[in-house]
């Protein structure tokens, strides 16, 4: 072996060295970016889970004010009609009272008749 061969042993070591070195730099680089891939994907998942659950919450806390809200208005609107049909019962039975009287002489004297 000449010092020709020798040195260029040398420099293709040197060159596989690089190779090999530049070669773990890349795994390791590759190691990184799927450990931080995983992690955004982790975040991701973490923030829609947090999402969804004040989502839900909201949803829920508007659902109880509008039923609370809906079941005071269907409480007014009964108090309206239950208020209504009190007032016609009284002319009702006010209107019977002043009458019956009459009625009853009439039917009886068209029965008569």
């Amino acid at each position: 072996m000449d010092g020709f061969e020798k040195q260029s042993d040398f420099h293709m070591e040197a060159i596989i060295g690089k190779i090999i070195k530049a070669d773990k730099a890349a795994r390791a680089g590759m190691e990184e970016a799927r450990q931080e891939r995983k992690n955004a994907d982790m975040t991701i998942a973490e923030r829609k889970a947090a999402m969804r659950e004040e989502y839900a919450k909201r949803a829920e806390e508007h659902i109880k004010k509008f039923e609370e809200f809906e079941r005071l208005e269907a409480d007014k609107d009964f108090q309206k009609s239950h208020g209504s049909n009190n007032r016609q019962m009284v002319l009702l039975q006010d209107t019977r009272r002043n009458r019956f009287d009459g009625w009853v002489e009439d039917i009886v004297s068209r029965v008569l008749s």
